[in-house]
């Protein structure tokens, strides 16, 4: 299937693709359970920190549960 996005034509996907600045985020220091709970908090409510810090609290932590919470 293919999505306009990614056509290395497009304006969008090229300032993506020469963005060399990663973001960094720190963890929530909180234990897994919480951070489960703040990440659909924060998605939720349009919280971008909170559901970034609790993503990276949960990928260091307990990655599964991370990718099942976004599945």
């Amino acid at each position: 299937m293919f999505h306009p996005l990614f056509d290395a034509a497009d304006a969008s996907f090229r300032a993506l693709a020469t963005a060399h600045e990663v973001p960094t985020v720190e963890p929530l220091t909180v234990s897994p359970w919480v951070a489960m709970s703040a990440l659909q908090k924060g998605i939720r409510r349009a919280d971008l920190g909170l559901a970034r810090s609790a993503a990276a609290r949960l990928l260091e932590a307990e990655p599964i549960k991370l990718w099942r919470r976004l599945a």
